[in-house]
């Protein structure tokens, strides 16, 4: 692939296009420009500190869910595979600080974690071992966790089953550095807690079927940060932050799969636990995957660059969603429609977040 198409694109980043997309106004399709549409991103080259404040994500029609996308054309080496770990540490930083409106990080994540919390990362081994979280974004939202006074001891690292994480090369129990990684299922995880369900009714009608949350949700974490991967999925077209959390916290029951897993990511996103421990999102797009999803296939791999970062996971779908079709456009795929990715709108129509364009406001730094 040129240069040009492994970075969706700094060029476009700059002229604000990747806010290009128009949800479903008149039938468009997620990230194709409609006619008259305005772009709904905001360029602040630099890493100044933005001087509105963050917040909780926008729930009512009547605001907008603010979603910051940091970019760095030196984030992210495709042929080698590797972060460049002063570059994500600084886009973190200034991430959080534009999310929050503070000077310093480490008052910033003081605005979401304290020293009393013990902070859960959920992450995404499905692709394993080919494509997973970024290893080097991990590291820096754990020392930056740790500077903000966040003991190591109670930072988790975990995802749903440990087999996942071993063939990714992720060693399950304490670490060098004091963190933990643990699965739900297998390798002495802690399960499932039959006290906190959800339920939802089948898209083909029948009883309605309830699953259990992960007791590492429900009883060993006190805040979660929700870190998806940007990549496609045959079931739901994309699997980013909603899918994260519907199927990688809740064992899901036998009609999950049905009708593109709608009704079923959203009913599990809208768990009043889940939503009240959930105090971030944060995309890895650092490199992405336009298609042959969920498995990890480096053939259609390309580096992005890029971390989103907010508290509403519609929008940061939404936006994932966009630039995942922009690239898919690039190599001459057609875009994944709205009704393969309808659990998304799903979730808006619930008032789980924002999926439109005139909703979301997206900051741009360049970092």
């Amino acid at each position: 692939m040129s240069k040009d198409k492994d970075n969706v694109s700094r060029r476009d980043f700059l002229r604000g296009s990747l806010a290009a997309g128009a949800g479903v106004v008149g039938g468009t399709l997620l990230g194709c420009k409609a006619a008259g549409s305005q772009d709904a991103l905001r360029t602040e080259p630099g890493v100044k500190v933005a001087q509105a404040p963050g917040g909780s994500a926008a729930t009512s029609t009547a605001e907008k869910s603010r979603v910051i996308h940091l970019n760095s054309g030196a984030a992210f080496d495709l042929q080698t595979g590797q972060a460049d770990y002063q570059t994500v540490n600084s886009m973190v930083q200034t991430g959080i600080c534009h999310w929050t409106g503070e000077a310093q990080p480490i008052q910033a994540w003081q605005q979401l974690v304290g020293p009393d919390d013990r902070v859960g990362l959920k992450i995404n081994c499905l692709g394993r071992p080919l494509f997973f979280n970024d290893t080097t974004l991990l590291r820096v939202l754990k020392e930056q966790l740790v500077a903000a006074g966040v003991p190591a001891q109670n930072i988790v690292v975990f995802d749903r089953y440990d087999s996942h994480m071993t063939a990714c090369s992720l060693t399950i129990g304490q670490q060098t550095d004091g963190t933990w990684l643990i699965s739900t299922q297998g390798s002495g995880g802690p399960g499932y807690d039959s006290g906190v369900t959800q339920s939802f009714h089948p898209p083909n009608g029948g009883a309605p079927e309830s699953a259990p949350c992960s007791n590492i949700v429900t009883q060993q974490i006190t805040k979660l940060i929700n870190i998806p991967i940007l990549k496609t999925h045959g079931g739901t077209g994309v699997t980013l932050a909603l899918k994260n959390l519907a199927f990688g916290v809740f064992r899901h029951t036998k009609s999950a799969h049905n009708n593109n897993c709608n009704p079923y990511i959203p009913a599990m996103c809208a768990n009043p636990v889940l939503r009240q421990k959930t105090v971030l999102t944060i995309l890895d797009g650092l490199k992405g995957q336009y298609e042959g999803g969920p498995a990890g296939k480096p053939q259609f791999q390309w580096a992005q660059g890029s971390i989103w970062l907010g508290t509403d996971p519609v929008a940061i779908d939404f936006l994932g969603a966009q630039v995942i079709n922009q690239v898919r456009q690039q190599h001459g795929k057609g875009p994944i429609s709205n009704d393969h990715m309808k659990h998304l709108f799903t979730a808006a129509q619930m008032g789980l977040g924002h999926a439109s364009e005139a909703q979301i406001e997206e900051v741009a730094v360049l970092v």
